[in-house]
């Protein structure tokens, strides 16, 4: 429990990758670069009973390409790309969700092969239903 929320979940992970043993010229890499660094975050709000028979989750979290191009945890995006989010999901008595997401890009488009980032101005407004029985 914290001032922020009744509960709080704080997920990061930095991933590195490096392609070895490639002997080709760097136009052959598939994704432009031999090498890449991405960070990712996700900073969970919860919030047990906030209406009568109601849970709310607030998931708020952001992804940026640090360096390079490569393919790495889903990202795959070009360098210096970034990407955020902000939720809601709420619980009725464990069975009925309602989730409501909403993804935004930063930056400019870009198609140079390394700073590749062609969905800067394609924001994502999702909604979900489910129910369990």
């Amino acid at each position: 429990r914290s001032a922020l929320a009744d509960s709080v979940t704080l997920l990061t992970e930095v991933v590195a990758t490096k392609y070895t043993g490639y002997e080709g010229p760097k136009s052959g890499l598939t994704y432009k670069t031999d090498s890449g660094l991405v960070f990712s975050g996700v900073l969970v709000l919860g919030y047990p009973g906030i209406f009568e028979g109601w849970d709310l989750t607030v998931p708020i979290s952001y992804q940026q390409q640090l360096s390079g191009r490569t393919l790495v945890g889903g990202f795959g995006a070009g360098k210096g790309d970034k990407r955020y989010g902000i939720g809601a999901t709420f619980v009725r008595k464990g069975n009925m969700s309602v989730n409501v997401t909403y993804q935004g890009y930063l930056g400019d488009a870009s198609f140079d092969a390394v700073r590749y980032r062609p969905l800067a101005d394609r924001d994502q407004l999702s909604m979900n239903l489910k129910y369990s029985f």
